[in-house]
């Protein structure tokens, strides 16, 4: 499956990401991982209609990817891009 905190953590280190779909999978597994997957914004290839995709073009699918992150960062993680959560939460006890 494709909703996972680990993908969400491969995402902040900006890592190559490649989700799978299959008819095999059934109609409502893909549609749940394909949702995810536009949501995150990841590479994804279907086993049946992408078999033959050559590596080179795997690789260059993944790493044009990666420069898409950084608007899921900014939407669903990261709201100040200037203090990371540790530093926010030290602040804040200190005021307190």
């Amino acid at each position: 499956m494709i909703d996972s905190s680990s993908v969400v953590d491969t995402i902040l280190q900006k890592k190559k990401i490649l989700a799978l779909t299959s008819d095999s999978f059934g109609l409502n597994k893909n549609n749940y991982a394909l949702n995810n997957i536009n949501r995150y914004g990841i590479s994804h290839l279907d086993i049946e209609r992408d078999f033959d995709k050559s590596s080179q073009f795997i690789l260059n699918l993944l790493e044009s990817k990666i420069h898409g992150y950084d608007k899921y960062i900014s939407q669903h993680i990261c709201f100040d891009k200037e203090t990371s959560g540790y530093e926010k939460i030290i602040k804040t006890l200190k005021e307190i």
